[in-house]
């Protein structure tokens, strides 16, 4: 912890499968032009071997066809049976559906990240001030609590406490959520018309197109700014981000006199306001 190691850890388990998938859907392309390929392959071979071996994962079973000839292009090489066995391994993984994609699908990473969040949360008591200080370099400990899902834009940023982590995890456990892979969307919707407001506003070819035209036509032209949530407009930016921020549970503003947090400003000035008149 102290050594900064855990800095690095929510992004690559979050993407280890995206780098894959590029370095596969890139393949020719690297065997035309990378400089000393030979010695590249031979350490990213290494590489797989050292990461499946300590990860006991069923490497070697179901083998996906269409995985296999994805990687085609390394079939000479000493690599190609891992690479597609790993890459057999994020498809099937992902085919289990919507639920999938937001978790880690390695057991062994899961639990590590559970480890070593617990640790970032509650430090040792007992650290010097140089360990303190070194703590405070590595890690953002205004918001250390963090979300589980690997999708979620709160996976890496966090919170500031546990109260305002699950107020945000309770947003995903919405039942409506939507399909489109990075969408802001899959954090999920209260109700079935919302998440209609969301695809009409953001993936309008999902939709039908009359009523998408219909829907747009009854908009205010100076409304643009949408919420990636339910779809509700705004005219002014500022004012979607603050209403974007009570979908995620956000409360920023804290009064300085009780503690009671708000997710606008003016809705804490206000409050403020009945401290002052009971002075």
């Amino acid at each position: 912890m102290l050594a900064g190691r855990f800095a690095f850890q929510d992004y690559a388990i979050a993407t280890w499968f995206h780098h894959v998938n590029a370095f596969v859907h890139k393949g020719d392309q690297f065997l035309r032009e990378a400089d000393g390929k030979d010695k590249l392959l031979y350490d990213l071979c290494e590489a797989l071997e050292e990461f499946t071996s300590f990860h006991q994962e069923d490497w070697y079973g179901g083998i996906v066809q269409c995985c296999s000839e994805a990687c085609g292009m390394f079939r000479s090489y000493v690599l190609y049976e891992l690479l597609v066995q790993i890459q057999s391994h994020i498809y099937t993984f992902q085919q289990k559906g919507f639920d999938a994609r937001h978790k880690i699908s390695i057991q062994g990473l899961d639990a590590a990240l559970e480890r070593n969040r617990k640790l970032l949360e509650e430090p040792p008591k007992d650290m010097s001030a140089g360990e303190k200080a070194l703590y405070s370099k590595f890690y953002d400990d205004k918001r250390l609590y963090k979300c589980t899902k690997i999708t979620c834009r709160y996976f890496s940023q966090g919170f500031s406490d546990k109260k305002a982590r699950k107020r945000h995890v309770n947003i995903h456990d919405r039942p409506f959520q939507c399909e489109v892979m990075d969408c802001l969307g899959q954090e999920g919707f209260a109700n079935d018309k919302d998440l209609r407001n969301h695809k009409r506003s953001f993936h309008p070819d999902m939709c039908d197109l009359a009523e998408s035209f219909k829907s747009t036509i009854a908009k205010r032209a100076n409304a643009g700014h949408a919420c990636g949530y339910c779809g509700k407009t705004f005219t002014r930016k500022f004012h979607r981000e603050d209403h974007e921020k009570s979908h995620r549970g956000e409360r920023p503003h804290v009064c300085s006199e009780c503690g009671k947090a708000f997710t606008r400003r003016n809705d804490c000035e206000r409050h403020k306001k009945l401290h002052e008149r009971g002075r």
